[in-house]
């Protein structure tokens, strides 16, 4: 039932004066409240306090003090923050306590303390209130302490996850080792029946231009010794493209000296001459001073040289700028190329010293799913007949059987750029 309002003229049956209504609140209100003289004695205090503290009645609580009730170290730090409050009148507000008691009983209590002054404004003690919460606090700490394992938690997920990534980034590369491998060797099986098929009416050419070029009738034509030439020039050509294609004896075979640079590229470049010549492309040499020797079986990698020169040149179809450069570097990380389908016996290390040749075109670039395929054998992106897909294998099989590295990147500007990586000499 709703208590009956009372009109304005109806006196309240039930008052309370301030003295009755303070000790109601000390006797039922669930937080500690006490009162304290200037020596932080109790002078009067709430149920709660002295059912905290253990004693049945709150006047049993009259002139004691904290010391009477915590350990030292909690009584001396309560102490101080009264005497302070006294000397100052700054109160405390919020403060987060910790009281162990004699038996070792840890508590947590949320405690706001103040000045407690006379009717004339005197400083006369302490008023203090202070909340329990340690129940809370244990939920704080248990909410703390589950973060905790979470966080280390999911740092273990973390660091397995990375390892996952890792062995999987391992396994792909290990498949594709694999697959390039069968690759390589499903390729030498092809190569060998076609250098085989090739070869025979390859001899049966030589010889006949053997025979026919001392012809007197054909002697006498300039024309017919002309085409004679070349006709030689292209047996012998496509001779050394299936001998590079068919050579696995490696490293073992080759009979290095040092060479220079600039001569590598010069004679490279008599191999590309007339291409050159026949087109209106502008070649840019860029050779650093002063660069040490290679140590190269110098015929071979002319023969590389040029074949990456001859790929730059048609892929410009007669018009552009062919750009080659040469200078020592210190090999980034990032310059080594990961190709699992190198055959080099000592791969390039970050940080070696490594004279970098390059031969960059203005030509059309290479498709970019294409990028990791130039190399393969027969691969083209030239027309039918423009070329056969071999330079570019035939000069990563050179520069690999020197232990150089060999690749392939577009350029920003427009064309591509092959760089190759040989080691001066030791």
């Amino acid at each position: 039932m709703q208590p009956r309002p009372l009109s304005p003229s109806e006196p309240d049956p039930t008052p309370y004066g301030e003295g009755n209504l303070l000790h109601f609140l000390l006797d039922h209100i669930p937080d500690k409240i006490y009162f304290k003289d200037r020596l932080c004695r109790f002078v009067n205090a709430s149920r709660a306090t002295a059912d905290f503290h253990g004693v049945t009645d709150r006047s049993e609580l009259t002139g004691k003090t904290d010391f009477d009730f915590f350990t030292r170290e909690h009584a001396q730090a309560a102490f101080d923050d009264e005497q302070r409050i006294m000397h100052t009148g700054v109160p405390i507000t919020g403060k987060v306590e910790k009281e162990t008691l004699p038996d070792g009983e840890v508590r947590w209590a949320l405690t706001t303390k103040m000045a407690l002054c006379d009717e004339a404004g005197g400083i006369i003690g302490t008023c203090g209130i202070s909340k329990d919460f340690t129940a809370m606090k244990a939920m704080e700490d248990a909410l703390q302490s589950s973060n905790a394992a979470l966080a280390e938690r999911q740092a273990e997920l973390e660091q397995a996850l990375a390892r996952l990534e890792e062995a999987h980034k391992k396994l792909k590369s290990a498949q594709l080792q694999l697959i390039e491998a069968e690759k390589i060797q499903s390729n030498a099986k092809l190569v060998a029946g076609l250098a085989h098929e090739v070869r025979n009416p390859l001899n049966i050419l030589t010889t006949g231009v053997a025979l026919i070029k001392d012809e007197p009738a054909l002697t006498g034509s300039p024309m017919a010794a002309e085409i004679l030439h070349e006709m030689e020039k292209a047996v012998r050509r496509a001779d050394a493209v299936i001998s590079a294609l068919t050579d696995d004896t490696g490293t073992a075979s080759l009979h290095t000296s040092d060479a220079e640079v600039s001569l590598l590229i010069d004679h490279a470049l008599a191999h590309v001459q007339a291409e050159l010549a026949e087109s209106r492309i502008q070649l840019v040499r860029r050779i650093a001073p002063g660069l040490p020797p290679v140590a190269v079986e110098p015929a071979t990698m002319e023969r590389a040289l040029a074949a990456v020169l001859l790929n730059g040149i048609q892929s410009m179809a007669g018009n552009g700028v062919l750009t080659v450069s040469a200078d020592l570097r210190e090999v980034a990380a990032e310059k080594i190329w990961r190709d699992p389908g190198g055959r080099s016996g000592r791969p390039l290390r970050a940080g070696s010293q490594v004279v970098c040749l390059e031969i960059a075109d203005t030509g059309t670039g290479v498709p970019a799913e294409d990028l990791a395929k130039v190399f393969d054998p027969f691969f083209t992106t030239k027309e039918t007949g423009d070329g056969a897909g071999l330079g570019l294998t035939v000069a990563r099989k050179i520069v690999e059987m020197h232990g150089g590295i060999i690749g392939i990147a577009n350029r920003e500007s427009g064309g591509a750029s092959v760089t190759i990586l040989l080691r001066p000499p030791r």
